[in-house]
């Protein structure tokens, strides 16, 4: 045999063996294949289906609307400036407390137009014409006409002098924060055509107050007194219904609601808009199931839970619905298992595993 036939021999030898590896390995592979879905089949017969599951307990269950609402403090009052004149003294600031009658900004005493100064002096000599006068009336030295037009020139004078003193010490209306200061000390003060210039704004922010539009569809749901809630802040903020107004409101073609929100902290801020829920359904104990695990049959209803190591069918009767969680009334006892996750791969009866 000659050289080259050895080698060609030797290559046809070893291409024979390399496809015969090559078949041996396919027909391996398949058989692994084979084995490896037959063990996972097996192991769910065996071991049952994986499911998770939750424990059903009592909570509360809450059906709400959604409405956007703007804010004001539960009262607010503007103080304004009746006189044009440079501000004097600024004695508050944003943020702070004041008490009603706190005299906030003041304006010079000095304007000629108020003839402050005057006026007062003026009072101050009638005060004492008026008590000389009322001596004398006490003792029976004065006859009461006299006295009587003493008294009414004095009472005169001295409202009109604090009628002067409150155009330019202005007070706070009510107490609570002042949460507007249109003025610093050294500005102008120009009335536009003698109108008054807001000034200043003073809330109550310990309660806060919104009206929120519902339609003719929602009023019917909506009642005085029902709880309320918005999320600001990371905090949770609760309050209620204060008036649902029966008339419906034309130009908008809905109905007023007006709510209150508890504040303690003055967390929440005059003006903000926040997302209100009004609860329309509080059942304060009673088991509540996201509405995916609840399925039915015809007109029943049903969940799967677990029962020595089982997935066994239960019929439920169900409440309010919520578009996330559904009210269990009755079928269910706390401390049940109810399966959440592996619910098509599972019938009545069928050997489960749970991999919470």
């Amino acid at each position: 045999m000659t050289m080259k036939n050895v080698k060609k021999k030797s290559t046809m030898l070893m291409l024979l063996a390399f496809m015969l590896m090559l078949s041996i390995g396919l027909q391996s592979c398949g058989k692994e294949e084979k084995v490896s879905a037959k063990s996972m089949e097996q192991i769910q017969k065996e071991e049952g289906v994986p499911i998770k599951s939750i424990v059903a307990a009592n909570s509360e269950f809450t059906k709400s609307m959604n409405f956007f609402a703007q804010l004001s403090g539960k009262e607010e009052s503007s103080q304004t400036a009746k006189i044009g004149d440079v501000v004097q003294k600024v004695n508050a600031n944003v943020g702070d407390y004041v008490k009603k009658g706190d005299i906030i900004v003041e304006m010079p005493t000095n304007n000629p137009n108020m003839r402050y100064e005057q006026a007062k002096i003026g009072l101050e000599t009638l005060k004492k014409t008026y008590d000389r006068m009322k001596n004398l009336l006490d003792a029976g030295e004065m006859a009461q006409q006299k006295f009587d037009e003493i008294e009414s020139q004095y009472k005169m004078n001295l409202k009109n002098v604090e009628s002067i003193r409150q155009l330019l010490f202005i007070e706070a209306p009510i107490s609570g924060t002042i949460i507007s200061m249109a003025v610093h000390e050294g500005d102008m003060i120009s009335l536009n055509m003698g109108q008054p210039t807001p000034i200043f704004t003073v809330a109550q922010l310990g309660i806060m107050k919104s009206t929120v539009w519902v339609s003719q569809s929602e009023v019917s749901s909506i009642s005085n007194g029902m709880s309320v809630s918005c999320e600001y802040a990371g905090e949770i903020f609760k309050g209620r219904i204060t008036n649902v107004h029966p008339a419906m409101d034309v130009r908008k073609n809905a109905f007023p609601v007006e709510l209150e929100l508890n504040n303690p902290k003055k967390v929440l801020k005059s003006g903000t808009t926040v997302n209100v829920m009004i609860n329309t359904y509080v059942n304060p104990e009673v088991i509540v199931l996201p509405v995916n695990v609840v399925e039915n049959e015809g007109d029943k209803n049903y969940v799967f839970v677990e029962k020595d190591g089982l997935a066994v069918k239960k019929h439920v009767t169900v409440g309010q619905r919520n578009g996330i969680n559904t009210e269990i009334l009755s079928g269910l006892t706390p401390g049940e298992k109810v399966i959440t996750e592996g619910l098509l791969m599972i019938s009545d009866n069928t050997k489960i595993k749970n991999v919470n």
